[in-house]
């Protein structure tokens, strides 16, 4: 597998929406950010400048990867589908949503934190 690059940091907000986007956009500056056709299992909303860097999620946040709503890190990698496969073989602790290059994978790393790889659209190309 090889990471490109940093996609986005995802922060659990539940029941803070209000708060949560006053502090991201007057405190920090950062932009709303619309994410139209973005594949997505969580509600919230994204910050950030040029691009979305930190994506707020609005619902409860749970323990395990049924639904991904815990603070995340997601990395962008070269090929999802070689990504996917190195996963299950590694764990049969993760959740795979979508198909082709618009495929997501959630999974922990062994201090259980939640870590999401998505497909590098400038690798797609």
């Amino acid at each position: 597998m090889r990471i490109t690059g940093f996609n986005h940091i995802g922060l659990n907000a539940a029941g803070k929406h209000d708060e949560i986007r006053e502090f991201y956009t007057s405190f920090l500056g950062l932009g709303d950010i619309e994410r139209e056709g973005a594949a997505t299992l969580v509600n919230g909303f994204w910050f950030g400048q040029d691009r979305p860097i930190v994506h707020v999620v609005t619902d409860p946040a749970e323990g395990g990867l049924e639904m991904p709503n815990n603070t995340h890190l997601s990395l962008f990698v070269e090929d999802i589908d070689a990504a996917v496969a190195e996963v299950k073989e590694m764990t049969d602790d993760h959740l795979h949503f979508g198909e082709g290059p618009n495929q997501i994978i959630w999974f922990k790393d062994p201090a259980g934190n939640t870590l999401e790889l998505q497909q590098d659209p400038a690798a797609s190309s």
